[in-house]
C-alpha cells in the first residue's frame, strides 16, 4: 500500500505492526487464491469472532413456506419459514407477513449468500425518496433455523 500524499494522515500508518502483518497475510492469501477471511487475521487484535456457518449457495426447491437449499458446505438443508415466522404472521403490519403469502413465497431467490424476496421491503434512498428493497434474512439466522434433509 502506498501513501497518497505525505501530508495526509494515512490509515496504514495508524495500524500496529501485528495488524499490518495480518492484513498483508490476508491479502497474500487472497492473491494466491486461498480461501480466507480477513476477520480470522484480525480476531487476535480486536476480538472479532466471524461466523463459521455456511451460506445459501443454491435454492433447490420452493414448497409452501419451506425452502430446500444447497449450502456452501455441500449439505442440503430445509428452512421451514411457516414455523419460523409463525409469530410474525399474526402481528398486524409485520413485513414478514408478506412472505407467508403462497404466491409471494414462490418468488424467493438467492444471491449465493442468503435467501431474499425482491421488492418486499422499503428503504429511503440518498434523496430521501422511499424505494423498494429486497427483504432478506441474515444467513446465520437461516442456518440456525434449518435442518439437514
Amino acid at each position: 500500500m502506498k501513501k497518497k500524499d505525505s501530508t495526509e494522515e494515512d490509515f496504514w500508518d495508524k495500524l500496529d505492526v501485528e495488524t499490518r502483518r495480518a492484513i498483508e497475510e490476508g491479502i497474500e492469501d487472497g492473491n494466491q487464491g486461498r480461501d480466507c477471511e480477513a476477520f480470522e487475521y484480525l480476531r487476535p487484535t480486536y476480538g472479532i469472532r466471524p461466523s463459521r456457518n455456511p451460506r445459501v449457495k443454491e435454492i433447490l426447491s420452493i414448497e409452501p413456506f419451506v425452502i430446500k437449499a444447497l449450502w456452501t458446505d455441500g449439505i442440503v438443508r430445509s428452512v421451514d419459514f411457516g414455523s419460523f415466522l409463525q409469530e410474525y404472521a399474526e402481528k398486524e403490519g409485520s413485513i414478514f407477513k408478506k412472505i407467508l403469502d403462497r404466491n409471494t413465497f414462490k418468488q424467493a431467490q438467492t444471491d449465493g449468500r442468503t435467501i431474499y424476496w425482491d421488492g418486499l421491503a422499503e428503504m429511503v434512498d440518498y434523496d430521501g425518496k422511499i424505494i423498494p428493497a429486497p427483504l432478506d434474512f441474515c444467513p446465520d439466522v437461516l442456518f440456525q433455523n434449518s435442518t439437514p434433509t
